[in-house]
């Protein structure tokens, strides 16, 4: 039985009153926690973005919220048929390319007036990764996007020295299994 239908058992039982509250707030404690996440100065994120390599087990959350924007596109293959006067182009097949994504955002150390070298040497190493990264962003999820490719990143000139601005031009990925399964009977041939 989980936590919460333990201290829901014991509110209505009446016993134990004081333990199904604390229940019931460490578990509306620890939802309040995942649901909201906060920059460095204590403000509240929107879409915070959290990322880790397909290699690692833990997410990094980017410590300011970064601007995201995300492109789709379809494929279409048209054909030219001789219509009498009717103009344009037969359509005759559609499938989805994957999403564009543009992450801008910026690094600095909150705790000092240093710059954020430790940040921006880990999104390089993300930046320069040989495998997808793991995404977990609200924003995202909406377009069903959880991996993604890093094709481009660019960290430019910032004013102060302890901030560093930088966009990731990425593309959506998924994990795809192209190796097709054999029937028995197909085996035995």
């Amino acid at each position: 039985m989980a936590i919460n239908e333990i201290s829901i058992n014991r509110l209505l039982s009446g016993a134990d009153v004081q333990n199904a509250v604390k229940d019931m707030a460490a578990i509306v404690e620890e939802k309040l926690e995942d649901a909201v996440r906060t920059n460095f100065n204590g403000f509240p994120m929107v879409f915070p973005l959290l990322m880790k390599r397909t290699d690692e087990s833990v997410y990094w959350l980017l410590p300011t919220e970064p601007e995201i924007s995300v492109t789709g596109q379809n494929n279409i293959v048209t054909r030219s048929v001789s219509k009498g006067d009717l103009k344009g182009t037969i359509k005759e097949n559609w499938s989805q390319k994957d999403y564009d994504i543009v992450i801008k955002g910026l690094l600095m150390d909150p705790e000092s007036k240093a710059y954020p070298k430790k940040d921006v040497q880990r999104l390089r190493n993300y930046c320069e990764s040989k495998v997808g990264l793991d995404v977990q962003c609200r924003f995202l999820e909406i377009f069903g996007i959880s991996k993604m490719v890093v094709t481009k990143c660019e960290m430019p000139f910032t004013e102060g020295e302890n901030t560093q601005n930088f966009t990731i031009t990425a593309q959506s990925d998924a994990s795809y299994d192209l190796f097709i399964k054999l029937n028995e009977e197909e085996n035995n041939v």
